[in-house]
């Protein structure tokens, strides 16, 4: 990866543009995917968060493919920073595209719901009961 670096556009800035996460705002010593956070991130919420595991074995696999991590502390630290405040961005993220959702919906009360209607049988358009139901007879 190269990066111009300048006091006006940091290395923290221009990572995530070029699909990284730096693991600290100032002097990034690693760098990782979004895609492999992604990743994480995902797995995460299926089984015990476990950072410490997760860069042992990650270690290894860069180990099989003539890699070497030359930190006495391995990634671990730094690879769970980036972790840490990649999940919070997400988070944020969501939360502020909830907000400006939320806000448009109460700006325009007149316009109806983008809630597709359905056509079997519920009159009163209950998306979720057409799912569970989705005709009279099951």
């Amino acid at each position: 990866v190269d990066l111009m670096v300048c006091s006006f556009v940091p290395a923290a800035l221009q990572l995530p543009w070029m699909g990284y996460f730096p693991c600290a705002p100032l002097g990034p010593t690693l760098t990782v995917s979004l895609q492999l956070l992604s990743l994480v991130r995902q797995l995460f919420m299926q089984m015990p968060l476990n950072t410490s595991a997760w860069c042992e074995s990650f270690e290894a696999y860069l180990a099989g493919m003539g890699y070497k991590v030359n930190t006495k502390e391995g990634i671990h630290w730094r690879f769970g920073n980036a972790y840490h405040w990649y999940c919070i961005l997400e988070i944020s993220l969501d939360e502020h595209v909830q907000q400006q959702l939320q806000k448009s919906a109460s700006q325009s009360p007149d316009i109806s719901p983008a809630v597709p209607s359905t056509s079997h049988g519920s009159s009163n358009g209950d998306v979720f009961n057409s799912r569970m139901r989705p005709s009279e007879y099951l």
